[in-house]
């Protein structure tokens, strides 16, 4: 039964690492026809949060990839211990950074394009890798969740997922930050129209939807299915 999994998630992750090289690849665009409060895509390209996720899920992929070859090729030893990592990864960082990137971008999306992703970007940015970037993310967490859960159960650390996360989204904020403070540069035009109330208060209500996120994503592996429970280290 593995290898339909070996299959499904290596064709997520050869399909993600080359949109991945897209994304990236904005050195190719003629600058002169950029606007240029358009350029800091280019300069700042991985220092947005959309790439930072799409980056965990590919190191998830992987991950995932290789505890299926393990478990098809019975390295038992090797396969739990990767599969614990897996667990931990996708719970604690993975689910709800993706969630977190998918609903703050197409409800602000929603209500003005212009305030995250500007209408002159598809000049320039394919629609199926912005698609690709915020939507597809789910599908994996999907698979993930129905397919490779339905039947474990995890004694997870709320408390150990929640400080991860948390470093985690502290670094990303201070690298966002320290990009305003150095180069005058708000990679997100909806920070522009935000007073520094507003600001602090959009950041903390991310912060809440991500904790919050991730509470359900251990939730859902915390699911009981009659299994002997196995313990997340």
């Amino acid at each position: 039964m593995e290898i339909y999994k070996i299959i499904l998630y290596g064709f997520f992750l050869v399909f993600a690492s080359y949109a991945l090289k897209c994304a990236g690849s904005l050195n190719t665009v003629d600058v002169n026809k950029v606007p240029e409060d358009m350029k800091k895509m280019k300069d700042f390209r991985y220092h947005f949060f959309t790439i930072w996720n799409y980056v965990l899920q590919i190191a998830f992929l992987l991950i995932a990839v290789t505890d299926e070859l393990t478990k098809f090729f019975k390295f038992t030893n090797t396969q739990k211990r990767i599969e614990r990592a897996r667990k931990f990864f996708f719970s604690t960082l993975v689910f709800p950074s993706s969630l977190l990137v998918a609903s703050v971008f197409w409800t602000i999306w929603h209500v003005d394009r212009e305030l995250i992703f500007p209408k002159i970007i598809d000049t320039f940015y394919p629609s199926w890798l912005n698609h690709t970037l915020h939507t597809f993310i789910l599908l994996p967490l999907l698979i993930e969740t129905v397919i490779h859960f339905k039947s474990a159960y995890s004694n997870l650390s709320r408390t150990r997922a929640l400080l991860i996360l948390l470093i985690y989204v502290t670094v990303y904020q201070t690298l966002y930050l320290s990009v305003y403070f150095q180069h005058g540069v708000w990679l997100y035009p909806i920070y522009k129209v935000l007073t520094w109330n507003q600001r602090i208060i959009f950041t903390l209500s991310q912060l809440f939807l991500a904790i919050s996120y991730q509470q359900i994503g251990i939730s859902l592996m915390k699911r009981d299915s009659g299994l002997p429970k196995t313990k997340l280290k």
